[in-house]
């Protein structure tokens, strides 16, 4: 379990910082940074996540990226509650996230059982720590004002 910085905890699997390699080390600097990063084509422009070494368009090698916004958009989500694996804590939800036209992340979601949660709900990005003390991603609906 890892507690975020407003000192909720997600459940589920323990998150461990993967290796890093030189493809999708911007990706991770992001994550460092903050940010979610989404990798743009520096030839014909075109967006895509997850990222790939080449653009699944026109093939090139060369890309950049820009970051998304701190909000989102729900596209689908799910509440694990079985089968109870050793080393998981139940329940835990995991969503599909829309954080910028078709480009689509999927992120670990809180409240863990789903509470608030909804398809086309608007969500917000917040940062807890993996085992290792890494920052890591997590999306919780908006609250009205």
């Amino acid at each position: 379990m890892n507690a975020p910085a407003d000192g909720v905890v997600l459940n589920g699997p323990p998150r461990e910082h993967p290796d890093v390699t030189a493809d999708f080390a911007w990706w991770w600097d992001g994550i460092s940074a903050g940010e979610i990063r989404v990798q743009r084509c520096a030839d014909c422009g075109v967006t895509r996540h997850p990222p790939h070494v080449r653009c699944i368009q026109c093939g090139s090698f060369n890309y950049t990226w820009n970051t998304a916004g701190e909000r989102g958009r729900v596209y689908s989500y799910v509440t694990y509650h079985h089968p109870q694996l050793p080393g998981f804590t139940y329940p835990y939800t995991v969503g599909t996230i829309e954080v910028a036209p078709g480009i689509r992340v999927v992120a670990p979601m809180w409240p863990n059982d789903g509470t608030g949660i909804s398809v086309d709900g608007d969500v917000v990005v917040a940062w807890t720590t993996d085992m290792s003390g890494a920052p890591w991603p997590y999306y919780t609906p908006v609250v009205a004002r």
